[in-house]
């Protein structure tokens, strides 16, 4: 089966299908290989954990038809380098909205890599019917908070939680 990729100026964007989301739920050599990139001894990034590992690989087993409304990874052309995941929590739903989330290595940080992934995936996913992009990012994350901003989100005002602001961007305002 080929893969989905979105190719920015630096990054590889790989869209998990249902076997490579089966792969980084169950066996982590086989994972790296099938990315072909070296193995991370810290892999997944912070805040993916295994339950939304899991479930991601669950939906695309489900609904293969939904392959790139789930995880991306990316990858650094040059040096073949797995940096981290974007990924939307599944298809838009019957307001053409879908919730965009992002987690990055640390060795990736301050790169701009996280903007450049999240600005090519949001022109990505309006091309594929989202209407609308949610983003939660934590109220003391400067550096999510700078990512969004950049990549034209802007927070609504709202928190999803005590703590955890609601960020937005709509197509129509590209």
């Amino acid at each position: 089966m080929m893969r989905s990729e979105v190719r920015t100026a630096r990054l590889i964007l790989m869209a998990a299908d249902a076997e490579l989301a089966r792969l980084q739920d169950v066996d982590l050599p086989a994972f790296f290989q099938a990315l072909q990139v070296a193995p991370i001894p810290d892999w997944p990034p912070p805040l993916n954990d295994a339950e939304t590992i899991s479930y991601g690989a669950e939906q695309l087993a489900l609904a293969p038809e939904t392959m790139g409304w789930w995880a991306w990874f990316v990858i650094e052309s040059e040096t073949r380098a797995l940096l981290g995941q974007v990924a939307f929590i599944g298809p838009p739903d019957e307001e053409e909205a879908t919730e965009l989330t992002f987690s990055f290595l640390p060795a990736a940080a301050g790169r701009g890599f996280a903007k450049e992934a999240v600005a090519a995936l949001a022109q990505h996913a309006f091309t594929r019917g989202a209407g609308v992009l949610i983003a939660h990012a934590d109220h003391e994350d400067a550096a999510a908070a700078h990512v969004l901003s950049a990549c034209g989100f802007a927070t609504t005002g709202d928190q999803a939680e005590p703590g955890v602001d609601v960020w937005l961007r709509r197509r129509d305002a590209l």
